[in-house]
């Protein structure tokens, strides 16, 4: 890109300026060719650009000038920016992923929660590990979230809604008298 830049300034000190020595103009050059590379695409110097450009200029202009001629013209005509073409296969399949993955927690069961708890007992990961299950917990089954360990649910980042449905489960199972937790004989006995 710098060659072209270099190029294209070489031609507009032709059509400028007849009064510009070697030196001057390589040193011009030299400090120039950076600066337009990193402020403008290399579309910006085509011919119609550098015959715009020259045509404001009675001699070779200053940096200063020459962004200030370049710019307006650089903006008319720039190509229009192309969005991004999305990939439809990925999003098709990332789609199928999601469904696969909500269902795999349709209907699922306290007793499999306390499991998939259980499961991590001993994982040097698991408190790792149980960050991301109350993760899928929260977003899927919520109302599941009592069963996990507290020290999880304060390490997960909840959104709102989320923490408003766990407090919502634990009231609910604080509510609850389970037969396993109850004190005495079984009532009805």
């Amino acid at each position: 890109m710098h060659d072209a830049i270099r190029d294209w300034l070489k031609a507009l000190a032709v059509l400028c300026a007849a009064n510009v020595s070697k030196a001057e103009l390589s040193g011009k050059l030299n400090a120039y060719v950076p600066m337009l590379a990193q402020d403008f695409d290399r579309g910006a110097f085509s011919p119609a650009s550098l015959a715009a450009v020259a045509r404001q200029c009675k001699f070779f202009p200053s940096y200063a000038e020459l962004a200030e001629a370049l710019a307006p013209w650089w903006r008319e005509n720039r190509p229009p920016q192309r969005a991004i073409a999305s990939d439809q296969s990925a999003t098709v399949k990332q789609r199928e992923i999601e469904r696969e993955c909500r269902g795999s927690w349709d209907g699922i069961t306290p007793e499999q929660i306390r499991a998939k708890v259980r499961e991590l007992n001993g994982n040097p990961t698991r408190d790792t590990l149980g960050r991301f299950l109350t993760g899928a917990v929260a977003k899927h089954a919520p109302e599941h979230l009592r069963l996990l360990p507290p020290q999880w649910l304060k390490a997960y980042q909840e959104l709102p809604e989320v923490a408003e449905q766990r407090e919502v489960s634990l009231r609910r199972a604080a509510l609850e008298i389970r037969p396993e937790t109850r004190k005495g004989p079984p009532i009805g006995d």
